[in-house]
């Protein structure tokens, strides 16, 4: 059995990771109270963006450079084999004869462009699944607020 390795040690490699931001919250400004009116009368309280946290948090896609440090190969097999790279920041990336994966779900590519394209593609769904859930959340407020004026 032939293996052709995809990367080689000492090479640059990308890695796109989904990390987590955390960021104060913009409608209590971090303060986890907020000021209802409801039927003309002011009330405290926690804040529904946030939920009493003081802040959000947001995930984020980000490319950053990476060293393949150190290659192993295990033939499991006549068909089958395992190749392990470790790279420069902790994490490994795994290769079969079937497919490719890393320890700490990032993708990672051979050039920064193609990396860059995957970042911003994956930030643009998390940016759209956060708009709808907005969405829903505010629908949600507005029908509590409509029922608190009625009761």
């Amino acid at each position: 059995m032939k293996i052709d390795l995809t990367y080689e040690s000492g090479q640059k490699v990308w890695s796109v990771n989904k990390e987590e931001t955390e960021y104060k919250c913009p409608v209590c400004h971090g303060e986890g109270i907020t000021e209802a009116n409801v039927a003309k009368k002011i009330y405290t309280v926690k804040c529904p963006e946030c939920n009493g946290w003081r802040h959000l948090w947001k995930k984020v896609y980000t490319v950053k450079a990476v060293t393949i440090i150190d290659i192993d190969i295990k033939v499991i097999s006549k068909t089958s084999y395992v190749i392990t790279y470790q790279l420069s920041d902790d994490t490994y990336l795994y290769e079969t004869e079937l497919r490719i994966y890393t320890s700490n779900r990032a993708e990672v590519f051979a050039n920064r462009k193609m990396a860059l394209a995957y970042a911003k593609k994956a930030n643009k769904k998390v940016n759209e699944a956060d708009q709808e859930e907005e969405k829903k959340n505010n629908a949600k407020r507005d029908l509590a607020e409509q029922e608190a004026m009625y009761a």
